[in-house]
């Protein structure tokens, strides 16, 4: 026993090192060795062979099956994932529903067995779809306050989504005795009516959940046993039209529930009986007490659907005033329905949101008078006979109308076009404050909205008198009112008010929730932003010093580290000034980081390209003789090659707004050349690699054709439309960008500056949408013609047509037309013309009229020349600047009185606000002239020498020219009766060493 237990153990130990020599052996070679057995060793034993693994379906995969080939086992995985309903996913449990739906009706329809019940559990899917919804709502109206929202989460019910809806429910009303439904869990009552609600709240993203919705209704009204409609569905499905603007269906869903007509503003009145006709063949009635939210959304459907029509105005389409009848007409549906239907309905009250949705349908639309007039209408039906009639315990027709109501007025005429919507505005803004009620709770937003758009010279006043007012009306402060008000001062540039706004900002929020670092740069903006000309300089100063206070605030960490961008706008303050001393003087501070932007001393911004760009603008605002090289040195500064190769090379760190502020600059004294050659310079440099953020920009193409504008180059027409060509061929091409209006514009005017009325004509009738500036190009082009005086005018007149009405710049170019030819009454006719038309003529219009006057052979000239000057006089005062008096002075001269032209001159010298030129003094000459007076020449030296006298103490634009000297010549030859050929070669160099004269200038 004992040996046969010995040899036992052995032959296991051998079989052990055996199994480990194979487990340590070569992978390769394992399963070329055999295994000995215990028996028989030279045997391979048999090895187990593993389990096959059983193949368990995903529920994706489950769901790409067709329909009839789903498994029991399938089915029942499908229904126990229902049980999660995890937030996000109730549409996706949607789709495995309806996958297990249309299983079981495919196996009834079929006759085959569907296996045991699965039990399902409807309500929960159909709570957790509600859910869902109502939480992407909750994110839409975060959305609206910060976008941030939005993009973290971004629901979206597509019409596949509604489509499953639908069907689910219309399958489940099939199959609703089933016994794979859980008993109860689909009640004739309920489920429908969830699904209308479902369908009303998806509508807010799918337009085809409207649809989807009046379906569900359809089916409540068949399968409930109720005669009363649940106002619940109904404003649901109301809000959801309401939403879509299909104010027709919502109209006909409102009759058909209380059985009445909704009747239109179109009816007759006589024949229309809203409270009788009934409408529809509902089993239901909505109760009339309960009907007031769905009146409610039924006038915001109405709004809703005139704004659509508005939003889809093309001008383009042949439909547009179609459209525009349309949206009049859905308006006049929902005041109709406000102040003629509703009243009638017994148990009805027109709330306060009633009128909201009328009055949010006037003010998107900006019909700000339309809305008054509405106002003015509900509050006459509120103090009514009929309102006053009604017991005090039945529900009055009308509440009282809210502060909201009033501002949606105000906000109607802010967003108006019409020139008094400001004024009116006003004035109801005033009648609010005598109301008692209203003074307390009133809030001038709209007021100040509309004066932030308000074209009148005064809003800012007006503005700040509000604000004033708003400080003792309003109890708790409102940072919207301070901001708005900036804004406002932004626009029209008023820099110290806006200082003054942002210190009562400070005095009402002194600790927190006060002024901001956009606050701030909208004071910046409104010193960049100096509109007079005259006043920019003393801006930008100002501007400087309220930018050193911000600093200050900074290092006292009242406002976060500014960057270069706020220092961009202090440099385009000095630059719109043409001070390129203290541009460059503030630019290079900020190269050599001595203009710290905060408190660490670390932190400096640095200039970039824009800085540079202002330096170069402020160069071509100045009047600096070397404007233009100190503007190439600037580009040369910034990487801009050089012609001389020798030096070493900068990096190349210049943009295109470096190079369009040379292009510019350029372009102001018309040298087209250097312009084209810069341009083209640009093109290469891109090319190359060189320049390798962008390139020529359309505003590059715009100067290179401005300065063709301004050139005198005889080819300059056909430089100018080969460039403009090159645009509308780059466009074919598939080009970044493509002419604009203003690449046309200045293409006329270069056709203007040449006389060529043909083309300019053409050119005209060629564009979508002239402007004004448009027009007055091609009228420039006829006077600067050939054309004769009927041809002139006739076609100048048929050209100011082609706009609504007509504007300054027109009437500009019309007047000079009349100038050209003398049409002195003419001119007087296109003034007042303007005044008909609410077109303010400003004093270049009048000198207009005086130069026209000038040119005239009638025998009143003169003195219907010196009436006009007189009403310009009582018109302007102290603005009329030296063309008016050149204007009058141009009378005198032309008519040879030189006591008159005398007398005016010494007024021009006399004045403080202006100073005379050399033509002045040129058009006294030529009176003398004209006058054959025996002291003609006495008086053209005399007036020769005080010429020199003003030149000499600093007035460099009386210097004497060529054409000054030939006028003072002429006059000695009249004084002495000779004539210019008669003089010898030696009284001509008496002459002209007597005049202290170079050369002869006849």
């Amino acid at each position: 026993m004992e040996s046969d237990i010995s040899s036992s153990i052995e032959e296991l130990e051998s079989l052990h090192r055996m199994r480990q020599s194979i487990a340590n052996s070569d992978p390769q070679t394992e399963q070329s060795t055999p295994l000995p057995n215990a028996e028989n060793p030279a045997e391979e034993p048999e090895r187990p062979r593993p389990a096959k693994k059983k193949y368990k379906p995903t529920i994706t995969s489950i769901l790409k099956k067709p329909v009839g080939e789903l498994t029991k086992t399938d089915m029942r995985r499908l229904s126990n994932s229902l049980a999660s309903n995890r937030n996000g996913q109730a549409f996706y449990n949607l789709r495995k529903l309806e996958k297990i739906l249309l299983e079981i009706d495919h196996r009834e329809n079929n006759q085959k067995s569907s296996g045991g019940p699965l039990k399902l559990h409807l309500f929960p899917i159909l709570a957790s779809l509600s859910k869902d919804l109502r939480a992407w709502k909750q994110v839409e109206v975060r959305a609206k306050k910060n976008p941030v929202y939005w993009r973290k989460v971004s629901p979206r019910v597509t019409a596949q989504d509604v489509k499953r809806l639908v069907q689910v429910i219309t399958l489940l009303a099939q199959h609703k005795n089933s016994s794979h439904l859980d008993p109860g869990s689909y009640t004739t009552d309920d489920v429908p009516s969830f699904a209308v609600m479902i369908a009303a709240d998806a509508s807010l993203w799918e337009s085809t959940a409207v649809d989807a919705a009046l379906l569900f209704l359809d089916m409540v009204e068949k399968e409930e046993d109720s005669a009363e409609w649940d106002p619940r569905l109904i404003g649901a499905v109301m809000n959801a039209l309401a939403r879509r603007g299909m104010a027709e269906e919502a109209q006909e869903l409102m009759g058909r529930a209380l059985g009445v007509r909704v009747s239109n503003f179109y009816d007759d009145p006589g024949k229309a009986d809203d409270s009788t006709s009934a409408a529809g063949t509902s089993t239901k009635r909505l109760n009339s007490s309960q009907a007031g939210p769905c009146y409610d959304a039924l006038l915001r459907a109405w709004s809703k659907k005139a704004v659509m029509l508005a939003q889809d105005v093309d001008p383009n389409k042949p439909g547009m005033k179609r459209n525009a009848k349309r949206r009049a007409a859905a308006l006049a549906q929902a005041r109709h329905i406000l102040l003629n239907h509703i009243p009638r309905q017994p148990d009805l009250t027109i709330t306060n949101r009633s009128c909201a949705a009328v009055l949010q349908g006037y003010s998107a639309l900006g019909m700000g008078a339309e809305s008054e007039e509405l106002l003015l209408g509900l509050e006459a039906l509120h103090l009514s006979p009929l309102t006053s009639k009604t017991p005090p315990e039945s529900s009055p027709s009308l509440s009282a109308l809210d502060i909201a109501c009033y501002n949606t007025v105000l906000n109607a005429y802010s967003q108006s076009q019409v020139a008094d919507s400001v004024a009116r505005a006003e004035m109801l803004f005033a009648a609010m404050n005598e109301q008692a009620p209203l003074r307390i709770a009133v809030e001038n937003q709209s007021i100040r909205l509309a004066l932030e758009k308000s074209e009148d010279a005064d809003a800012p006043d007006r503005v700040l008198s509000l604000i004033e007012q708003s400080e003792c009306d309003l109890r708790r402060p409102n940072r919207l009112v301070y901001t708005t008000a900036l804004r406002c001062m932004r626009r029209f540039g008023c820099g110290e008010k806006a200082e003054v706004i942002l210190d009562m900002f400070y005095s009402r929020f002194p600790h927190r929730g006060g002024p901001d670092v956009f606050s701030h740069i909208s004071v910046l903006r409104a010193y960049e932003r100096t509109k007079a000309k005259a006043e920019r300089q003393m801006s930008a100063e100002r501007a400087e010093v309220f930018f050193n206070s911000m600093q200050e605030r900074v290092k006292e960490s009242r406002l976060p580290a500014l960057d270069v961008n706020a220092c961009n706008i202090l440099l385009n303050c000095y630059a719109r000034a043409g001070d390129a001393e203290n541009t460059e003087r503030l630019l290079t501070a900020l190269e050599n980081g001595t203009a710290a932007l905060s408190g660490d001393t670390t932190t400096t911004a640095r200039p970039n390209s824009k800085s540079y760009s202002f330096l170069i603008k402020a160069l071509g605002n100045s009047d600096a003789p070397d404007a233009d090289d100190r503007a190439w040195d600037v580009l040369h500064k910034l990487g801009y090659p050089k012609e001389n190769k020798s030096e070493r090379p900068v990096p190349f760190i210049a943009k295109v707004d470096c190079f369009n502020a040379v292009l510019k600059l350029l372009a102001k004294g018309g040298k087209a050349k250097e312009a084209e050659a810069l341009l083209s310079e640009m093109d290469e440099l891109v090319v190359t690699g060189v320049m390798k953020e962008g390139g020529p920009n359309l505003q590059s193409y715009e100067a290179v054709l401005e300065a063709l504008g301004r050139c005198d180059d005889v080819d300059a027409p056909a430089r100018a439309e080969a460039l403009v060509t090159r645009l509308e061929v780059m466009r074919e091409m598939g080009g970044e960008f493509e002419p604009s209006l203003l690449a046309y514009n200045l293409l006329l005017n270069t056709y203007a500056n040449a006389g060529m009325s043909g083309k300019a004509e053409r050119l005209l009738d060629s564009l979508h949408s002239p402007d004004k500036f448009s027009v007055g190009s091609t009228v420039k082009a006829l006077v600067n013609s050939g054309k004769s005086q009927a041809v002139s005018i006739s076609r100048a007149a048929s050209l100011a047509e082609t706009l609504d009405s007509g504007n300054e710049i027109i009437f500009a170019h019309r007047l000079k037309l009349c100038s050209k030819f003398g049409l002195g009454r003419e001119a007087e006719d296109l003034i007042r013309e303007m005044e008909k038309r609410q077109v303010t003529p400003t004093a270049l219009h009048y000198t207009a009229c005086l130069n026209a006057w000038a040119k005239s052979k009638d025998s009143d000239a003169m003195i219907r020349a010196e009436l006009l000057f007189n009403a310009l006089e009582q018109r302007f005062g102290q603005e009329l600047d030296l063309a008016a008096f050149h204007g009058l002075l141009l009378n005198y001269s032309a008519r040879g009185n030189s006591k008159k032209a005398r007398r005016l001159l010494q007024r021009i010298l006399d004045s403080r606000d202006i100073a005379p030129d050399k033509s002045t003094f040129t058009m006294v000459i030529n009176s003398y002239c004209r006058s054959a007076a025996s002291n003609a020449g006495e008086e053209a030296e005399e007036l020769l020498d005080q010429m020199r006298e003003l030149h000499a103490s600093g007035n460099n634009g009386v210097e004497p020219d060529v054409v000054t000297y030939a006028s003072v010549i002429r006059c000695k030859l009249v004084s002495e009766k000779k004539k210019s050929k008669d003089l010898s070669q030696l009284e001509k160099v008496v002459l002209m060493r007597d005049l202290q004269m170079e050369e002869w200038p006849l």
